[in-house]
């Protein structure tokens, strides 16, 4: 808590720094959070610390913001279906960012089964957040469990990479994505287990990306993400339920309104 973490324009930054601009955003304790997270802005590591203590950092300050009665849930997103391995939720490492990778190691983290989208949970919920189905986006996914809570999605760092849009796309209908079914071998104990998911991809052979910064500044327009810097990057948090409602009102009017 007393060390510099890191610094920008030649201020300091403390845990207590990270938990103000978190409380800013309107994270308070007891809620239940989604931590998309990309590190590498925020500014110059202090270089008397250890990496894991730097991480470590953004935990504790999460851990704080909450309480105990509170959720952290991050993406260990492994894609590992996709690319045809077996996945073992104890071993096969997240794909989404250091922050991710290291949550998932720590103790008391209970990690879903998903082979494609799957999340690390911490805290008194966490058996209903990782106790999820076989449609990535759909029916007990994590995403509907983030809009059935209300949970608070945070992105800390530049990066707006909304994953919750695709289970709205998928819950509205959106032309340009299709259920592809992945079968492999999910790791279970000492076990092998054969499962089959659904994931809404999007086809391959044609141009569609998604305008993720321009996503972000609509729903700031809307007045449901708030926004706070810090250093020299920013906090963004958004209600599921807000975010939901919001791009579907969009859809309404263009059904293109996440694309490019």
């Amino acid at each position: 808590m007393n060390k510099s973490i890191f610094t920008f324009n030649e201020k300091e930054y403390y845990t207590q720094d990270i938990i103000n601009a978190f409380e800013q955003t309107g994270i308070k304790i007891g809620d239940s959070i989604f931590v998309h997270s990309n590190l590498k802005s925020f500014g110059k590591l202090n270089n008397k610390i250890m990496r894991n203590e730097f991480l470590e950092s953004f935990i504790e300050a999460l851990k704080i913001t909450v309480g105990e009665k509170g959720n952290i849930i991050m993406p260990t997103f492994s894609y590992s279906f996709c690319k045809k391995e077996i996945f073992d939720p104890e071993i096969t490492p997240s794909t989404v960012g250091i922050l991710t990778e290291y949550f998932r190691k720590l103790k008391g983290i209970k990690r879903s089964i998903d082979p494609i989208f799957s999340i690390a949970a911490f805290g008194p919920d966490k058996e209903y957040f990782s106790d999820v189905g076989t449609n990535c986006f759909g029916e007990k996914s994590i995403f509907e469990k983030l809009y059935n809570k209300d949970v608070k999605i945070v992105f800390l760092g530049e990066t707006f990479d909304i994953t919750y849009m695709h289970f709205v796309e998928q819950k509205y209908g959106v032309p340009y994505r299709f259920i592809k079914k992945f079968k492999g071998k999910i790791k279970l104990g000492n076990k092998l287990k054969e499962f089959v998911f659904d994931y809404n991809v999007k086809p391959l052979d044609k141009n569609i990306n998604y305008n993720l910064e321009g996503i972000a500044d609509f729903l700031e327009d809307k007045g449901v993400l708030k926004k706070t810097e810090l250093g020299n990057s920013k906090i963004r948090v958004i209600n599921a339920a807000d975010a939901f409602n919001e791009i579907i009102k969009g859809f309404k009017q263009n059904i293109y309104l996440l694309l490019k």
